[in-house]
């Protein structure tokens, strides 16, 4: 078996998840944009408009993934658990599966260590793919406030009745 990763290995592997993933993210906006060209009856702006949030979103949920990804390659792959085909175990999409975990590869299956289930790789996925999505709406939301432009921040707001 290989040795846990180190907690000076989160970047390594947070830059990894992020050139991989990354390329999927760019197929799937790639997708996603060609799909919604029917937008374009309703005018550029629009359209521009759906892309820019699209790809911004995107790239948040990347960005906080590829990080949860090095955290979670360092504090629960080898200390929790160890898969033999280790390339990429988390992701904020789907948990991680007994299946996935036992595939031999080389000889040697990968296992669940002693005193730890299913249930607790499954809560603590849980628990990483919910500080991704909310660290990515977080830094979208912010992100969003820059496109503002700033005048209708200062103006009086209308109150209705």
């Amino acid at each position: 078996m290989t040795d846990p990763y180190p907690i000076t290995a989160i970047p390594a592997e947070a830059l990894f998840y992020a050139v991989y993933w990354g390329l999927v993210h760019a197929v799937v906006a790639v997708a996603v944009l060609a799909l919604a060209t029917p937008m374009l009856r309703r005018g550029w702006r629009r359209y521009f408009t759906f892309a820019r949030a699209f790809v911004t979103f995107s790239i948040c949920l990347l960005l906080a993934s590829a990080l949860a990804n090095g955290i979670w390659s360092c504090a629960i792959w080898g200390r929790v658990y160890f898969s033999t085909d280790y390339f990429v175990d988390f992701n904020p999409f789907y948990p991680i599966s007994q299946t996935w975990i036992e595939i031999p590869f080389g000889g040697v299956k990968g296992k669940i260590f002693p005193g730890f289930t299913i249930t607790h790789v499954r809560v603590a996925w849980f628990l990483f793919a919910f500080a991704s999505w909310a660290s990515a709406i977080f830094l979208y939301s912010r992100i969003r406030r820059l496109w503002r432009p700033k005048d209708i921040e200062s103006a009086p707001r209308k109150l209705t009745r």
